[in-house]
C-alpha cells in the first residue's frame, strides 16, 4: 500500500516541480549576483508552485474519492500527499543555481536521519504502518523550513511583488521542459500503478522493493564505471 501511494504521489511530485530543477536553476545561476533578480526569480518560481500544487491537490482529492482502490486507504494517501506539499517549500533548485551543494547534500542527509529516527521511535506495531509516510512528510517539512530560512537569512532572498501575469507567464515558458520530464517518469511510475490495478499490494510491494535493489545496484555501477 504505501509503495503505491508513493507511485500515486510521485506524479504530483513531477507536477509540482514542473522541469524547475533545469530552467529555475538556469535562471538563479545567470543572476546569483543580483539580489533584485534572484528575488524576482524565487517568488515566481514559488508561486508558480504553488498553483500548480493547487492544481495537483484538486486532482488528488478528486482521484482519492472516486477511484474505489484509493478511497479504501485513504489516510494513507493523504499522509503520503506530505511529500508532494512539501515540495513547495524545499527549494533545492535555488542551491542548484547558487551552486551551494553542500546544503541540498547536508539537509538530505538530515530529512534520511529524522525520518529513520521517527521509525524507530513510533512505529510499535504491524498497524502503525500507516503513519510511515506522515512521518517522512513530518521530516521534509522541518529541513524544508530550515531551508528557507538559510534563504532568508544568508542569501537575503525573500518573496517580493509579482504579478499573475508574470506567474503565468513562468509556467507557460517551461512547458516543453516539464513535458520532456513528465512521460519518462510517467512510463517508470506506471508500472507500480498498473500492477496495484492488476494484483495483490502484497505483489506491489515486492516489486517496487525489488526496483529499489536494482536502481541501488546500477547507481554503484555506474559511480564505479565513472
Amino acid at each position: 500500500i504505501l509503495a503505491f501511494a508513493a507511485a500515486l504521489c510521485n506524479y504530483f511530485i513531477i507536477i509540482v516541480d514542473y522541469g524547475f530543477n533545469l530552467t529555475a536553476v538556469r535562471d538563479i545561476a545567470r543572476n546569483r549576483h543580483d539580489i533584485n533578480h534572484l528575488r524576482i526569480i524565487f517568488t515566481k518560481v514559488f508561486f508558480s508552485k504553488l498553483l500548480l500544487l493547487l492544481v495537483s491537490i484538486s486532482l488528488f482529492f478528486s482521484i482519492i474519492s472516486l477511484v474505489p482502490i484509493f478511497r479504501s486507504n485513504y489516510l494513507i494517501y493523504i499522509f503520503s500527499f506530505f511529500v508532494v506539499i512539501n515540495n513547495l517549500f524545499y527549494p533545492q533548485w535555488f542551491f542548484q543555481g547558487i551552486e551551494k551543494m553542500k546544503f541540498i547534500t547536508i539537509l538530505n542527509i538530515i530529512i534520511q536521519i529524522l525520518y529513520l529516527i521517527s521509525i524507530f521511535l513510533f512505529i510499535r506495531k504491524e498497524s502503525d504502518y500507516i503513519y510511515i509516510p506522515l512521518l517522512m512528510g513530518v521530516s521534509s517539512f522541518l529541513i524544508a523550513i530550515i531551508s528557507m530560512i538559510i534563504i532568508y537569512k544568508k542569501y537575503n532572498v525573500r518573496l517580493v511583488k509579482v504579478s499573475i501575469k508574470q506567474v503565468l507567464s513562468t509556467i507557460s515558458k517551461g512547458r516543453y521542459i516539464f513535458i520532456n520530464q513528465f512521460f519518462p517518469n510517467l512510463y517508470k511510475n506506471s508500472s507500480v500503478i498498473i500492477l496495484g490495478f492488476f494484483a495483490p499490494l502484497n505483489s506491489v510491494g515486492l516489486y517496487a522493493a525489488a526496483e529499489k535493489i536494482i536502481s541501488i545496484a546500477s547507481s554503484v555501477i555506474s559511480i564505479l564505471s565513472k
